[in-house]
């Protein structure tokens, strides 16, 4: 994951463990992503 300020995290893991496996407010980040990415595909098909 890289942010804004250009500084990079890793993550990595194996398991079953989500919250183990990825970063903090991951989940968050990937339902706005997911809302983002349907807005966008609407918009192009109207």
């Amino acid at each position: 994951m890289q942010f804004k300020d250009g500084t990079v995290e890793k993550h990595s893991g194996e398991g079953t463990n989500v919250e183990k496996l990825t970063l903090e407010n991951f989940r968050e980040f990937a339902k706005d992503l997911r809302s983002f990415v349907e807005d966008r595909l609407k918009n192009t098909t109207d």
